[in-house]
């Protein structure tokens, strides 16, 4: 009896957040798809690992895209993808003020539709997530528009096999 009374605040806190981010985006947003640790303050940030966090069945890494390390805001150069493509972007990141990772399409009049700017992180706080989307042909930059401290991000290509 008291766990069930113990939880019901918690179902409350949760079921008044849900609500409140009811809103509609006015951007996607990739859903992390895995919660790694989050890294105590101070961090030091380890080389991230080339092993995958689970794949869905069938699918397979087609190879690494880029990789990139800092410690303040940043925009990548450009890479070109050829035809739809799957990635899945990893990153780590000790900052303690807002840290915001997006992949923006250069093609200007994709602005404003899911294949325009996807943001994968916008958060304060040290934070360490995955997460998966696929991407139209087109030129893309990697943009941190925000960061205080080191940060590391990995992006790889995935093979869904359909």
């Amino acid at each position: 009896m008291l766990m069930r009374l113990l939880k019901m605040p918690l179902i409350l806190t949760l079921a008044i957040f849900l609500a409140a981010c009811a809103g509609e985006a006015t951007e996607p947003i990739a859903t992390a798809t895995m919660v790694a640790t989050v890294p105590p303050s101070p961090v030091s940030l380890p080389t991230l690992v080339s092993t995958p966090f689970s794949l869905p069945p069938g699918a397979t890494i087609a190879g690494e895209l880029l990789r990139l390390s800092g410690n303040a805001p940043f925009t990548s150069t450009p890479f070109r993808l050829e035809s739809k493509t799957f990635l899945r972007v990893y990153w780590r990141q000790a900052s303690q003020g807002k840290f915001q990772l997006s992949i923006v399409n250069l093609d200007q009049s994709q602005m404003g539709t899911p294949y325009g700017k996807v943001t994968f992180e916008s958060t304060a706080g040290p934070s360490s997530f995955w997460g998966d989307y696929e991407f139209i042909a087109g030129d893309y930059v990697v943009s941190v528009e925000n960061a205080d401290g080191p940060w590391e991000i990995w992006i790889q290509v995935i093979n869904l096999n359909k």
